[in-house]
């Protein structure tokens, strides 16, 4: 988080999973400059255009999506077991 901060835009950081060109070109087409844009206008749609390709930076790819869903049911697995040596 800290170097999206200091980053200012100028770093690129690319996010690590399946759909980060297609968010890329996505981003570029929903936030592309308008020819009658005021500066303000254009100002925040470059912002907008920053967060926009930073989003998925804190989402899992295939694989950290995989040892969630893993830890998940680890926890409930667990907690099934303890409720079932719990019943009389």
């Amino acid at each position: 988080m800290i170097f999206l901060v200091l980053s200012f835009g100028r770093m690129l950081l690319p996010s690590n999973d399946q759909m980060r060109h297609v968010r890329g070109v996505t981003c570029s087409e929903i936030y592309k400059p308008q020819p009658n844009a005021t500066p303000d206008e254009k100002k925040e749609r470059k912002a907008n255009k920053l967060l926009c390709r930073y989003a998925a930076l804190g989402h899992p790819n295939k694989k950290g999506a995989a040892l969630y869903a893993q830890a998940i049911t680890n926890v409930l697995k667990a907690k099934f077991r303890s409720a079932i040596a719990t019943v009389p």
